[in-house]
């Protein structure tokens, strides 16, 4: 190329990228999205394993859906000439944007956290009511580890009739089961639940 041609191209090179990028995410962008599904989907994954496990269940849609996000922002941002993959940069972005939805929520909603580490204690109403609020608190951790030997489906059966106040029946409906296995399931959660914290307790 002749020095005029380079100089030209130096003036332009950054809109005409700009361009090409905007015109990729407007019309490709799921297309753009369904490539990389696999990456993404792996960074959280892997994320997702530092958290304790009632967190990761309750923040993975949300964490996914930032990771998505991010990834578009990325590419927006995405130096061509420095990357050839946007996949570098892009990955550290969505690794940054989901440590700061933590932080965030963690610091703007204190309550969010405390549910997080309290989790299992709604099923201590069930366990031991006659024990105070102060005393269910303390227990928040022992249950967290506690509810790992139920199923993830039991374990939300649970949850779902003792956080979210929801019927028997309407437990049944969700999991197309009848009635009384949910209450079947129900007394034979709250009795793992009981014999694990034991263990717990002895330890």
């Amino acid at each position: 190329m002749s020095e005029k041609v380079l100089k030209v191209w130096a003036e332009i090179k950054e809109g005409v990228f700009n361009s090409a990028k905007v015109y990729l995410l407007k019309n490709y962008c799921e297309d753009i999205l369904a490539a990389y599904r696999l990456k993404i989907n792996y960074v959280v994954s892997q994320y997702l394993r530092h958290l304790p496990s009632h967190v990761a269940q309750l923040e993975k849609d949300d964490l996914k859906e930032i990771a998505q996000l991010e990834f578009i922002e990325s590419l927006k941002l995405w130096n061509v000439e420095k990357y050839e993959s946007p996949w570098p940069f892009a990955h550290e972005k969505i690794k940054g944007a989901m440590k700061d939805y933590i932080r965030y929520i963690t610091k703007s909603n204190p309550t969010s956290f405390y549910d997080w580490v309290t989790e299992a204690s709604y099923l201590y109403l069930v366990i031991r009511k006659d024990e105070g609020f102060e005393d269910k608190v303390e227990k928040g951790v022992q249950l967290s580890n506690a509810m790992k030997v139920l199923s993830e489906r039991d374990r939300n059966i649970v949850i779902a009739h003792i956080k979210d106040d929801l019927s028997f029946k309407e437990i049944a409906k969700i999991y197309k089961l009848s009635e009384s296995q949910i209450s079947r399931i129900m007394k034979a959660a709250v009795e793992k639940l009981k014999k694990a914290l034991q263990t717990v307790s002895q330890l």
